[in-house]
């Protein structure tokens, strides 16, 4: 008789006890005849849960088609969504120029995009406490694969933020006739990906990050589980892109410059770091990239500690005519002037208190918020138990309020 009373009262529990999640796929479809991608973003629910999407109009998307209500102005799209399910889809156009070049592209026989360049960052009104249950898969033209920066389980892809309701698909995805090389390093599940016929060095990427990454995973506060590199030759961006656990390299470029820098592992810090700053704090950012870009090498003796100290001192000297740090966006001289800053910052540390800059790195990747110039000053005093003489200087002078 107790059992069958528990089972009626689980049968009439409140509404709040059940599943408040509904389920969000985004069907992926390439047309690279036509230089197009069509994209359906399919909602199902038990309840009203999902109730409104709105996101800013592209003209780069082109040919909304949806069930429900759908309202297309001049700045921006809402689509109203049916109670159970419905589908929204467009097309968009892949080629997006930057300068002379492309940082998303696509030709009859591959093509490289972030998540983002085809699915829009989108705002939505939902019932309180609720989650979206978010998936992706593709439709791909006849010998076409994919290396996509999520865990393939049979073709559908598992999209996963902690900070968002909405989960939304991101980082870099490669699309075609690629070829694929995996491998785990320390926690790190790597993937490096690229168009057959570019020229991407797959395990010269690989074996570089198999020596750096370890020394990276030892410095951060919480490993990476997942890197995918992405690269391709011309006529993509002739540089180096982050987003979300992945980044783009272009095929041509150096594993290690000249002047004793990495472009891969600058990206791979800002991947790592996935760092948020406040106002006039890009220079933050920037100069952590760059110095552990060079930390990096030095730790795992891809360089050696008299070129470390060369590549410190040519930064120095790049640097030398920066009046301050607080653009909005950091300029190259802004980011070598950073690193000088860092590199006499993590000596000031040091001597003072046996600590080092991986300290002050890890207090500024716990917080919970974007970090500002005065905020890191505030760490970074903290850790040295009085006022730094190094970040007294007036290149901080225009970020501190």
């Amino acid at each position: 008789m107790l059992g069958l009373l528990l089972a009626v009262a689980a049968c009439h529990a409140e509404p709040d006890a059940e599943r408040r999640e509904y389920d969000l796929e985004f069907l992926i479809a390439p047309l690279p005849t036509e230089g197009i991608v069509r994209v359906q973003m399919k909602v199902r629910q038990n309840r009203h849960w999902l109730r409104q999407v709105e996101f800013d109009r592209d003209p780069r998307y082109v040919r909304f088609d949806a069930d429900g209500e759908l309202a297309i102005g001049a700045q921006s799209v809402t689509w109203s969504v049916p109670k159970r399910s419905g589908t929204l889809s467009w097309d968009v156009r892949i080629d997006n120029r930057r300068g002379a070049s492309y940082d998303a592209y696509m030709d009859p026989g591959w093509a490289v995009f972030r998540a983002e360049d085809v699915i829009p960052r989108q705002s939505s009104v939902t019932a309180v406490n609720v989650t979206s249950k978010t998936t992706m898969r593709f439709e791909l033209p006849a010998g076409w694969s994919v290396t996509a920066p999520y865990r393939d389980r049979r073709g559908i892809y598992r999209v996963q933020r902690s900070d968002r309701r909405l989960d939304l698909p991101s980082g870099w995805i490669a699309l075609g006739q690629i070829g694929t090389r995996i491998d785990t390093v320390g926690s790190t599940r790597v993937i490096v990906t690229g168009p057959s016929n570019q020229g991407v060095r797959r395990l010269d990427m690989l074996a570089f990050l198999r020596w750096t990454l370890p020394v990276l995973e030892r410095i951060l506060p919480q490993p990476m589980k997942r890197l995918t590199v992405v690269s391709a030759g011309d006529p993509m961006w002739r540089g180096g892109l982050s987003a979300p656990t992945s980044l783009f390299l272009h095929a041509d470029l150096p594993l290690i410059s000249e002047n004793g820098t990495s472009l891969l592992l600058h990206e791979v810090m800002h991947v790592a770091m996935n760092l948020r700053v406040g106002d006039a704090g890009d220079w933050i950012q920037e100069g952590l990239a760059e110095f552990y870009s060079i930390e990096l090498m030095k730790r795992s003796g891809s360089i050696s500690k008299r070129r470390y100290e060369r590549a410190i001192e040519r930064a120095r000297d790049w640097g030398r005519d920066v009046d301050t740090l607080c653009g909005d966006e950091s300029t190259g001289p802004t980011t070598a002037a950073a690193v000088a800053l860092l590199a006499d910052l993590d000596e000031e540390l040091s001597g003072g208190a046996a600590k080092s800059v991986d300290e002050l790195l890890t207090k500024v990747l716990e917080l919970d918020r974007p970090v500002d110039t005065p905020t890191f000053i505030e760490i970074a005093e903290t850790l040295l138990g009085s006022t730094s003489d190094v970040l007294a200087t007036e290149m901080l002078d225009g970020c501190r309020n």
